[in-house]
């Protein structure tokens, strides 16, 4: 199936932006009736749109929605894998970067824990926005409406602290915002904790988040507040990495940084920011 979906996308190209059931079977030599029932099946995918009045297909939305998650994360990754790695070591707990796909977080990255415990990345599956520190982040720097439109109601409930009320999970996002940091408290998986920050790009618009995680006997409440400080330290870093110029959204007495003059835009990643020492320092 993959090596017929190669041929098909082969198909089009600036010159041709959309080809018919006919010219489709005479450039890939298959039979008219194998052709179609190929092409409407990657249509029915949402690799191809087909025109209903002239049968034409062309390149399907989902294509350009994978394009610049491609584009983004690709430039992402690249920076930010020795950075995570960077996290794990000074932490010693497990680093991952979660990219918003299809309305829930995926991990793109991670970087393991070296204890014999450790809260595995689930590096390339996808992590509830509700029950997980960094979906957490990915809703909470949003505009509300686009927030509320990409949970999934009922939520869904994981483990038995899993947030289910959207009223409550609300609450829970406003707090967010207020700190500059999600945590997760056996919400997604039981016995593991967490926290989050977002990563902002060079247009101030949420770009991701990375986590920090492990088991509950390591990661206990009293310690949150200063993983939260060291992961802070690395979105700014990334965030700064990545073009941002605001003020980055965490802040402790000890934790006072640079001021500048772009803060994010709220009409897109919805964040009021503060300031953060992990963001590089300008000379003066």
């Amino acid at each position: 199936m993959l090596n017929q979906l190669d041929h098909v996308l082969a198909l089009f190209s600036r010159d041709r932006a959309e080809v018919s059931v006919l010219d489709a079977a005479a450039v890939l030599k298959w039979p008219r009736s194998t052709t179609y029932r190929l092409l409407a099946q990657i249509a029915a995918a949402g690799f191809l749109d087909r025109d209903e009045e002239t049968g034409m297909f062309r390149l399907g939305i989902r294509l350009a929605v994978l394009g610049e998650l491609a584009q983004a994360s690709t430039s992402l990754q690249r920076i930010a894998q020795p950075v995570l790695r960077r996290l794990s070591q000074q932490s010693g707990e497990t680093a991952t970067l979660l990219l918003l796909v299809d309305g829930e977080g995926i991990a793109v990255l991670h970087s393991e824990s070296t204890h014999p415990v450790v809260a595995k990345g689930m590096l390339g599956r996808y992590w509830p926005l509700h029950a997980s520190a960094g979906g957490k982040v990915l809703l909470a720097w949003r505009p509300p409406v686009e927030a509320k439109r990409l949970l999934k109601t009922p939520l869904a409930r994981f483990t038995p602290s899993t947030i289910t009320s959207v009223p409550a999970l609300v609450r829970e996002l406003t707090q967010v915002r207020k700190r500059g940091f999600a945590t997760v408290r056996g919400e997604f998986i039981d016995g593991v904790w967490g926290v989050a920050v977002p990563i902002f790009n060079h247009r101030g618009e949420l770009e991701g988040a990375v986590t920090l995680g492990g088991p509950s006997s390591r990661v206990t409440r009293a310690r949150l507040p200063a993983l939260a400080a060291i992961v802070a330290g690395v979105g700014a870093e990334l965030s700064t990495a990545l073009g941002y110029r605001g003020e980055y959204p965490y802040a402790t007495d000890s934790a006072r940084g640079r001021r500048s003059g772009r803060a994010a835009k709220p009409g897109r990643s919805g964040a009021r920011v503060r300031s953060s020492r992990a963001a590089p320092q300008r000379r003066r």
